[in-house]
């Protein structure tokens, strides 16, 4: 690692307690990532969140569809 130890590094979440956060279901989360809403990392074919950056997301308003609920084509 560069200058940062193991110990600065803050741990990546996976899907589970990211939709518990949310109180939203795994597959949202799942659509969510793939329509770009959510901030997340692709490591292989695992999705993975920073905490920090999802509270972030959270307290910044979140993001939705341009069309609401129902996507624009």
């Amino acid at each position: 690692m560069d200058e940062r130890t193991q110990a600065e590094v803050a741990p990546l979440v996976g899907v589970g307690p990211v939709a518990a956060y949310l109180d939203v279901s795994p597959a949202q989360v799942y659509q969510a990532c793939r329509d770009g809403l959510l901030p997340h990392v692709r490591l292989g074919r695992r999705i993975r969140f920073s905490p920090e950056s999802i509270m972030e997301w959270v307290a910044n308003g979140g993001a939705a569809h341009p069309g609401g609920w129902k996507k624009e084509v």
